[in-house]
């Protein structure tokens, strides 16, 4: 007003809260496998800050990630190929109009280790056994772990190499059946493999 006329303004004040990624990134993938992570967002804006007659839309974006990852709505899509194995940075951008949120997170493709060595041995009663297991693993910069499952006396393993020793007995003559198995450190990554071994005299 200037004391003379009178100008009334109606609008509305559009408060924003900022969004916020809620849900824990998937870091860890194998590769043959498809990675599907969904995004999850806490945000409590329910119009729209431009039109209070629309619903808020949430905008997600990819601004970091490894070659042929795709962002379908809030699901992040990829599967990695021999020539992703290793660390990736991925990051992600959600937008509310106003704000944006944003979640950076390291993804890391692993290639289990493959037993390769054979899986069938003769031996002779007293002979002493030397048989190496052997894996291959494209993860260079990994150390692999060997185990063994064998009910059998006096077998031992090297664990670092994969070595298994073992002098039969007559009580040993016939088939002979354990199990090795090898690891790279993950969780859940490892290759099992049954060995045959026939002790004859």
């Amino acid at each position: 007003s200037d004391t003379i006329d009178t100008d009334n303004f109606y609008g509305y004040i559009y408060v924003n809260a900022s969004p916020s990624i809620v849900s824990d990134p998937i870091t860890y993938v194998e590769l043959g496998d498809t990675l599907l992570y969904d995004i999850v967002v806490d945000d409590p804006n329910k119009q729209s800050p431009y039109d209070k007659n629309l619903r808020n839309e949430l905008q997600y974006f990819l601004k970091t990630f490894p070659k042929n990852m795709s962002l379908k709505e809030n699901t992040i899509v990829w599967i990695p190929q021999k020539e992703d194995i290793g660390q990736h940075r991925v990051e992600v951008e959600v937008y509310d109009g106003i704000e944006k949120a944003v979640q950076d997170f390291n993804l890391f493709v692993n290639d289990v280790p493959s037993i390769v060595s054979q899986n069938n041995i003769k031996i002779a009663v007293g002979e002493e056994m030397h048989h190496f297991v052997k894996a291959e693993d494209s993860n260079d910069f990994t150390k692999l772990a060997y185990a063994i499952n064998s009910n059998l006396d006096n077998m031992l393993m090297n664990t670092k190499t994969g070595e298994i020793l073992w002098t039969p007995t007559e009580d040993n003559l016939g088939i002979n059946t354990i199990e090795v198995s090898v690891s790279d450190g993950f969780n859940f990554s490892e290759d099992v493999q049954k060995i045959n071994i026939f002790v004859y005299k």
